[in-house]
């Protein structure tokens, strides 16, 4: 629970809940507002006229929420990271906790079947990131998440720090993202179901090699 005011554990008074839930979905608003327009313009061919037509806010609002159209893109990044690392560490976890004395591999499969098959579901949304048309420090930004999805995935995998482990832990994660890449492109979900299954075969295969 996010505590808005006074001792944490304690219950905020209705009018900030109020006014935290009008703040959630103005944000929330104009974040969809600004997918859409990047994804029908262009990042670099809209501007924050365009936004604030779509979402119906003020440019002092989006200004106030989020800073900018640079700052708008990153929090969309930010968005869709958070819910697919989610997304796969649930499925994990679950698949875990079913199984018990199953292989690590078995728990990140499924993880990277339930990350491949939910970018099928946003893939509107996450084309934006695979285009090259991003706002400067993007790639900076991008190589620091994929350096916390490198952590999380060795950690899952029980792999060490060795450069042997780190190289498997980078190609396993390749794959997952080769996958999504793919995934993006195709037009129906049972080829999105293909795709992340080959990617499976894939993730199997090279772990059970890498003794």
């Amino acid at each position: 629970m996010t505590v808005l005011d006074g001792e944490e554990g304690a219950t905020p008074p209705a009018t900030s809940n109020r006014q935290w839930s009008k703040t959630s979905s103005t944000r929330r608003t104009i974040l969809a507002a600004a997918e859409d327009v990047f994804v029908d313009l262009g990042y670099w061919e809209s501007n924050i006229s365009n936004i604030v037509e779509r979402s119906g806010s003020s440019v002092g609002s989006i200004y106030h929420h989020f800073g900018g159209k640079s700052e708008l893109f990153t929090a969309l990044w930010e968005s869709y990271s958070q819910t697919l690392g989610a997304v796969a560490n649930e499925a994990s976890q679950a698949y875990r906790e079913a199984h018990p004395s199953e292989a690590p591999i078995d728990a990140f499969c499924e993880g990277a079947r339930a990350y491949c098959m939910h970018t099928w579901g946003s893939r509107r949304g996450l084309s934006l990131f695979y285009s090259g048309d991003t706002p400067p420090g993007y790639e900076k930004l991008r190589r620091q998440g994929n350096s916390r999805w490198l952590r999380r995935n060795a950690k899952l995998l029980d792999l060490g720090d060795t450069r042997s482990d780190a190289l498997v832990t980078a190609s396993l994660t390749a794959i997952i993202a080769e996958a999504c890449r793919l995934i993006i492109t195709v037009d129906t979900e049972e080829e999105a179901q293909e795709v992340a299954e080959a990617a499976v075969v894939l993730l199997r295969g090279l772990y059970g090699a890498k003794a």
